[in-house]
């Protein structure tokens, strides 16, 4: 018997959404099928306890369904988010953390994480690089990530959060055993256009159609057009709309009456509310009484009003796969869809419905005027021929070592230069690097007069030496597989070089492996695969402390770019990962580094940089940074007017500004940290009085 682990925010009929909607069905058919499923949902007690109480009985062979409740899983042990990128970073690892006990209670085959807000990151990155999830294959599911939907719909404004929400959904996408899409038409023309890095991951498995809508006979006088789905600009509404006001000024013989099915978004691009208000507004007065704006209704009262539906019409911009398309289709209502990718490779024009060009609301008129007269044609197009077919996807059979990769070597050597200012501050960390079977040089910060040879790496003037102080010659310094950049002051755990090590040699698609670090004593839980493209403005280090993948035999001097400085490093990370190699980082705090002040490269060392970076994928990203940064000001028109007053100011005057203003923002940090850390440590004692919480009976 098969076991597959869901983790979800949504669950039909418990909670609303098109997520929820296929987990049921899916784990219905599986039930059905003999397997087992287990869910793990990140929602409400009260959510929660309905399912468990009331729906999950409902299901086919219940009891081989078992669900948990994040929170309850976790209890007290649940990790702080205080420490995070954003919410959604910290949410990412909380599902990571339940997760992980869940596959120790129940050893599924499959975890099936959904795509949107990147929840398996830090999952995935845990298997990757610490083996855990053991003998479990780890997919992601493709229903419409967040940065899909924003790029047919005005829904967001871009911001740091956003940013990041983008990047975890990217990384879980990459670093994933397993995508799966819901047809080959929808991955080939809508996926691999926006994450080109995606083939060879890819799954074919068409959501399966359970539980369907039952429409009776017809009514002879029926003359309801049907919009069926949530309104909200990505799903065309606003085009109905338009096209149907087009329509009866064209045929007002016609006495159409169109009915809208479904939720509100409140999310209209005029900032009214709710969405139906801001339709209603387009309508002319002497057409809106036949404009009917229902909201959500039951399953039944849908069925009744299928009997008055002439045809319905599903006029979206975007889609993966769209269950009321196929819920209206299956009950034998014929359609008009809009030519997306989504809908390709199962609603064909002339076959089983009529298709318009999306976003046209002259060709969607035309439709409708042809599908409304012809009454041959709905009776064609009523359900010619099923479309999801009943049967399990073969992802749901695989086992999990499936497209397990296979090392080529037991792990990668890895070079660690360590910049230092004598041999003595550098013994600590070589010496741990040389017991990990690290080939170990010192970087020894040398003044411009000495007599030995030097040269400049990484904005400094150096010699190269071994761990004893003997000098080496640096240009015959040969790189190994990886190479690591630390300094005298840093602190490793040999576990985080052995791990790294053998990533690289058993994922040729991982470019760097990271870890969270501890900096001044304080640990943080910072993702540099997340913030990679956006690193020069974060203000960090330009040492990631990151082991890079190298090729093997090439001198080192040829390595770097003497001229970016300190952020030599940087340049060669964005190099490498220009043709959509990714990161990895590992969550746990294995390197420890001092409190390091703000950093950030010269207006030189920035422009070269960009100018030299031939990704147009990065390129991308640091746009959507700059604007997310530019939208975080509330009353931009007024800031620009104040920057312009201050240009005028003398020189002298500005400077002393500027001295303030970095005073007043230190001081701040300094507060701010004497405070969380106040804060932690008053959370770590109550946690101690109160105990871990035990899982809820279920």
């Amino acid at each position: 018997m098969r076991t597959t682990c869901f983790v979800s925010y949504e669950l039909y009929p418990v909670t609303r959404g098109g997520c929820g909607a296929l987990l049921h069905n899916l784990a219905s058919q599986l039930l059905a099928a003999g397997d087992r499923v287990v869910f793990l949902l990140d929602v409400t007690e009260e959510v929660f306890d309905r399912f468990e109480q009331v729906e999950r009985a409902k299901l086919p062979n219940a009891h081989n369904c078992v669900a948990y409740r994040v929170e309850s899983v976790l209890g007290a042990d649940i990790a702080g988010a205080a420490e995070f990128i954003c919410w959604y970073d910290w949410r990412a690892y909380v599902l990571h953390q339940a997760a992980l006990r869940v596959h120790a209670l129940e050893h599924p085959d499959l975890i099936e994480f959904f795509d949107f807000y990147g929840t398996a990151f830090y999952a995935l990155s845990e298997k990757l690089a610490l083996g855990a999830y053991e003998g479990t294959r780890i997919a992601v599911r493709f229903h419409a990530t967040i940065e899909a939907m924003d790029t047919v719909d005005l829904t967001n404004a871009l911001h740091r959060d956003l940013y990041t929400l983008y990047s975890l959904e990217r990384a879980s996408l990459a670093l994933a055993d397993t995508v799966i899409v819901p047809s080959a038409g929808f991955y080939e023309e809508s996926l691999l256009p926006l994450y080109p890095w995606l083939p060879g991951k890819e799954s074919i498995a068409v959501p399966p159609l359970r539980k369907v809508l039952q429409r009776e006979q017809v009514s002879p006088s029926a003359n309801g057009i049907l919009f069926y789905g949530r309104l909200f600009a990505i799903k065309g509404v606003d085009l109905l709309v338009d096209s149907a006001i087009s329509w009866m000024r064209q045929y007002p013989e016609s006495q159409a009456e169109f009915y809208f099915l479904g939720g509100d978004s409140n999310q209209p691009p005029d900032g009214a509310y709710p969405y139906a208000e801001y339709l209603i507004r387009r309508i002319p007065q002497d057409l809106r009484g036949r404009f009917h704006f229902i909201g959500h209704v039951t399953h039944e009262q849908t069925e009744a009003l299928l009997r008055d539906v002439r045809f319905a019409v599903f006029p979206n911009r975007y889609e993966s796969f769209c269950y009321a398309a196929h819920e209206i289709y299956a009950a034998g209502v014929p359609m008009i869809v809009s030519d997306i990718p989504g809908f390709k490779d199962f609603f064909v024009h002339e076959r089983n419905c009529l298709q318009f060009e999306s976003g046209s609301s002259d060709a969607l008129v035309s439709c409708m005027a042809r599908l409304w007269d012809d009454a041959g044609l709905r009776q064609r197009l009523s359900y010619p021929y099923p479309v999801v077919l009943e049967e399990v996807a073969q992802i749901y059979g695989e086992s999990p070592e499936a497209k397990t990769i296979a090392p080529a070597n037991p792990e990668a050597g890895i070079l660690v230069l360590i910049l230092t200012d004598s041999v003595h501050d550098a013994q600590p960390v070589s010496e741990v690097t040389a017991r990990a079977g690290c080939d170990t040089l010192l970087l020894l910060r040398a003044a411009s007069d000495v007599t030995e040879p030097t040269v400049v790496l990484f904005g400094s003037n150096v010699r190269c030496v071994d761990p004893s102080g003997r000098d080496v010659d640096v240009h015959a310094v040969r790189t190994r597989q990886a190479i690591l950049v630390l300094r005298s002051s840093d602190r490793i755990n040999p576990s985080f070089l052995s791990a790294a090590a053998a990533v690289l040699a058993s994922r040729h698609d991982i470019a760097y492996v990271s870890s969270w670090m501890e900096q001044g004593g304080r640990p943080t839980a910072y993702a540099l695969p997340l913030m990679l493209d956006v690193a020069p403005t974060a203000g960090r280090s330009p040492f990631t402390r990151s082991v890079m993948r190298t090729q093997s035999g090439r001198q080192l001097l040829d390595v770097f770019d003497a001229g970016m400085g300190e952020y030599a490093e940087l340049k060669y990370l964005w190099d490498l990962t220009r043709e959509h190699a990714t990161g990895l980082v590992i969550p746990r705090a294995w390197v420890h580094v001092v409190a390091e002040p703000d950093q950030y490269p010269s207006p030189k060392q920035f422009s070269y940089l960009l100018n030299g970076n031939f990704s147009l994928e990065r390129k991308k990203r640091i746009a959507q940074y700059a604007v997310a940064t530019w939208n975080m000001s509330s009353g931009q028109d007024s800031r620009r007017r104040a920057l312009k007053n201050m240009s005028a100011l003398p020189t002298p005057v500005i400077l002393v500004l500027l001295f303030l203003g970095r005073s007043i923002a230190y001081t701040y940090r300094r507060s701010r940290s004497a405070w969380q850390g106040m804060r932690r440590r008053l959370n770590s004692l109550g946690r101690g009085r109160n105990g871990p919480q035990r899982r809820e009976e279920k």
